[in-house]
């Protein structure tokens, strides 16, 4: 999202996986629909975040069928559209997809995410910055993983802040358990950019034993694999994730 509207990038629906880009913007009562320059590849589960007035995509997965992930950053200037997407070095970690992203100024965060391994999900701690004049470092890994957790990360008094997450503590056991998952991670972990460390910074008020019969849309859970917005000074989780391969119609709605 930028001052002008909403940039949504790649993706997936049934019919496969996308390059293209396109804003909607809310005009004389309408909405309106632009279109940005396609990325070079089609993209789904990666994750991106707009630093300054540029926006950078990195990870996810090429298709469907994907076995690995996709190591692919890719970065497009808001002011110089018709330079199109300019592929970056990629994060030295290993490729992901569903990391978490976040901006700070002009630089940009990648963390977590799971990697593949011929299809199996390897979880990831680790934690990257990349600074357009110095490019990728290091930061502090994760206290945990936080894997399709809502992405961007919230920023604020020199924080990136993010929402539950998966952690993998039940991915061995997600096809048995079913409606027993117990749901996703509810606390909420912040990185401390002047320091360089991560913080509990508080938790999600909901049951991750809630009864899911009688809760069936898990309008109580910890949402994963959604995105976080901003707007009238909430904080904006739509719909989701809340157990394995079950999606809620509710949105969360806080403040800080």
């Amino acid at each position: 999202m930028d001052q002008e509207g909403l940039i949504c990038i790649g993706g997936s629906n049934a019919g496969g996986h996308y390059a293209d880009v396109f804003r909607l913007r809310w005009q004389h009562g309408a909405v309106q629909t632009d279109t940005l320059p396609p990325l070079p590849v089609t993209l789904a589960n990666c994750s991106g975040a707009l630093a300054g007035n540029r926006i950078y995509v990195a990870g996810g997965i090429h298709t469907p069928d994907a076995d690995t992930a996709a190591a692919d950053v890719y970065m497009l200037d808001l002011q110089a559209l018709h330079n199109g997407w300019k592929a970056l070095p990629p994060c030295p970690g290993p490729a992901r997809m569903l990391a978490v992203a976040g901006a700070d100024g002009d630089d940009f965060y990648l963390f977590s995410g799971a990697a593949l391994h011929q299809g199996k999900r390897a979880y990831l701690q680790d934690a990257w910055r990349y600074r357009p004049e110095a490019g990728w470092q290091r930061c502090a890994d994760l206290p945990q993983p936080v894997v399709a957790a809502p992405s961007p990360a919230y920023g604020a008094e020199r924080l990136l802040s993010i929402i539950g997450g998966d952690s993998g503590r039940d991915a061995a056991a997600a096809g048995s358990l079913k409606e027993h998952h117990p749901g996703f991670s509810t606390e909420i972990i912040s990185y401390d950019l002047s320091h360089d460390r991560w913080l509990l910074s508080g938790k999600l008020p909901v049951s991750i034993h809630a009864d899911a019969a009688a809760n069936p849309n898990g309008s109580y859970w910890a949402p994963v694999t959604t995105t976080l917005a901003r707007w009238n000074n909430m904080v904006i989780l739509p719909g989701g994730e809340v157990r394995p391969g079950v999606r809620t119609p509710h949105v969360w709605a806080g403040k800080r």
